[in-house]
């Protein structure tokens, strides 16, 4: 597929899926005409990038991320720093839905009927 195509189906626009190329976050096919060639691996390497970017990590921490996953191997042997990195990740991220959960619990009783008064 070219990237007008991947993008619609992706919903991240071209410029920025040229941009994840730059970032060596994708590497697409090239054909003779010079053009960019996409397939399914693609759409599904980039669902992972929008998920770990929605979780706040930055393009630069997704890429050795990707790497390591991607490379099939045992995480703690090729990636233990990075293991590392995601452990603390996962324990902010933990925190960050407890205390959402606290606003979502006051809020919520805030909205019950005898706090109309």
């Amino acid at each position: 597929m070219k990237i007008g195509q991947l993008a619609a189906q992706t919903g991240i626009s071209i410029r920025m899926l040229r941009y994840y190329e730059e970032k060596a976050l994708i590497s697409p096919e090239r054909l003779e005409s010079g053009y960019r060639e996409y397939n399914q691996s693609h759409v599904l390497l980039i669902e992972k990038i929008k998920v770990l970017n929605r979780a706040g990590l930055t393009l630069d921490e997704i890429r050795p991320l990707l790497a390591c996953h991607l490379s099939g191997k045992n995480a703690d042997q090729i990636c233990p720093a990075l293991r590392q990195q995601v452990e603390k990740k996962i324990v902010v991220m933990e925190d960050e839905i407890n205390n959402l959960k606290q606003c979502q619990q006051l809020l919520s009783r805030i909205l019950e009927p005898e706090h109309d008064q």
